[in-house]
């Protein structure tokens, strides 16, 4: 008796692209056995403070981030340096195993990752924010979205 082969769909899984956006972010980075900040205001604890979360849970708030000069999302934005939209009270704590932590915001705590040998051997991008509700304000945002669907494979 012969086992059955996977399908070709449940083979190619890990061989995907992912944006992963806020929530998004998390869940890459913890399914790939990273590890979270399950509660930012009660865990982390920075030398410089900034908000992450309106505190009333009613609006984005906006804090400045940094790439690391070796990131694809510096290629992507072109700036090291800019302004993103923030809601959240969780974040990454510890990347995944083959991710590499590539944006910070001020306090020090990680803004975004990415793959760590390359988008083009895995285009894998996870950020904090929502370039999706920035783009009209800051075309910039629309690099990220824009190279993650031409990374598309059917």
């Amino acid at each position: 008796r012969s086992t059955p082969k996977p399908s070709s769909a449940a083979s190619d899984v890990y061989k995907r692209q992912i944006l992963g956006i806020c929530r998004g972010h998390q869940i890459l980075n913890a399914s790939l056995n990273g590890d979270l900040y399950q509660d930012l205001p009660s865990e982390y604890k920075a030398y410089k403070a900034v908000v992450h979360r309106d505190p009333a849970e009613r609006n984005y708030v906006y804090h400045p981030i940094e790439l690391d000069a070796s990131s694809e999302l510096l290629r992507l934005y072109e700036d090291a340096n800019f302004e993103v939209n923030s809601f959240h009270h969780q974040a990454v704590k510890v990347h995944g195993e083959g991710m590499k932590i590539v944006a910070h915001a001020p306090d020090g705590l990680n803004e975004a990752s990415e793959w760590s040998k390359g988008l083009d051997d895995r285009w894998i991008i996870g950020v904090q924010w929502h370039p999706e509700k920035m783009y009209q304000k800051e075309p910039a945002h629309l690099n990220i979205m824009r190279d993650f669907l031409l990374h598309l494979r059917p």
